[in-house]
C-alpha cells in the first residue's frame, strides 16, 4: 500500500525531542528520513528515565547519518545519503 508521503526525502537536522518527532511522523506517513546526527551523542538520547528507549521509538524508520562538522568529507556523506 502506498502512502501520502512515498519517494520524499526529509533531513532531520536537530537535537530536540520535537524534531525527532517530526521526522518520525514523515516517516510514518511514507518519507525518507535521513537523521544527521553529531558524532557525540545527542541531546535526545540523554532524556531521562529511557533514553534509549526514547531515541529508538523515534530513530524507527530512518537512516541515522553521522556528521562530524560540515567539512568536504561530511558534506559528500551527506550528498550521497540524499541522491
Amino acid at each position: 500500500m502506498t502512502q501520502p508521503l512515498d519517494g520524499l526525502k526529509v533531513i532531520e537536522i536537530g537535537g530536540t525531542v520535537s524534531v525527532s518527532a517530526a521526522g518520525k511522523k514523515f516517516a510514518d506517513f511514507g518519507a525518507d528520513v535521513i537523521k544527521i546526527e553529531p558524532p557525540q551523542i545527542s541531546e535526545v538520547r540523554k532524556i531521562a528515565p529511557f533514553p534509549d528507549d526514547i531515541f529508538h521509538i523515534d530513530s524507527h524508520k530512518k537512516e541515522i547519518l553521522e556528521l562530524d562538522g560540515w567539512g568536504d568529507q561530511s558534506y559528500n556523506n551527506l550528498i550521497k545519503s540524499i541522491i
